[in-house]
């Protein structure tokens, strides 16, 4: 089916109900905002729905989560939320985490990704099974995210390709810190 849509920067397509569909317009200038819209197929028609930065819809497409910046919320697909409903308060979610226990899976899922999908299935001839038992010396002596992506910067080394890289790894939503300790 042709959808008479004008020239545009798309994105974040998803059905919602049978017969509708949604997308975010990406802004033509810097200053606007990303907004998201419907096209019913049966009446052929778009309708704007909400300035947003981000969606997902629910597995059986009814509800989406959305982010407008920091904001999150939760509404029916394809209609803008109610004032007031639906939003989310971020701020007060905790979440404690074992940074240690972490970053041995995520080690160990940076090792396998390449076992498995790096386009050499010799992986230029090194020991690909040795080379984790070297690296993963260094797991019990990190302290910090960063530590973690240098070592799996080392150890991607050892395929020897000059266009791996490795990177990020923080929160995107920093979180306020509890203070601990003596406050001066």
């Amino acid at each position: 089916m042709n959808v008479p849509l004008k020239a545009g920067d798309y994105s974040q397509l998803g059905m919602a109900k049978t017969g509708e569909f949604l997308y975010v317009v990406a802004p033509s200038v810097n200053s606007d905002a990303a907004r998201l819209f419907k096209y019913d197929m049966k009446e052929r028609k778009e309708s704007e729905v909400m300035e947003l930065d981000n969606y997902m819809l629910s597995a059986d497409g009814k509800k989406m989560l959305y982010n407008k910046g920091q904001n999150w919320g939760i509404t029916d697909s394809g209609k803008k939320p109610e004032a007031g409903k639906g939003n989310l308060n971020v701020a007060a979610i905790e979440v404690k985490i074992d940074p240690v226990a972490e970053w041995k899976q995520i080690f160990d899922e940076a090792w396998r990704i390449n076992r498995d999908y790096f386009y050499d299935p010799n992986t230029h001839g090194a020991d690909w099974q040795a080379v984790r038992q070297k690296y993963s010396v260094f797991l019990p002596h990190l302290t910090t995210r960063n530590d973690l992506n240098r070592v799996i910067q080392w150890m991607c080394s050892e395929l020897a390709v000059g266009h791996h890289r490795v990177g990020g790894g923080d929160f995107l939503y920093q979180p306020k810190t509890v203070p601990g300790g003596l406050h001066l």
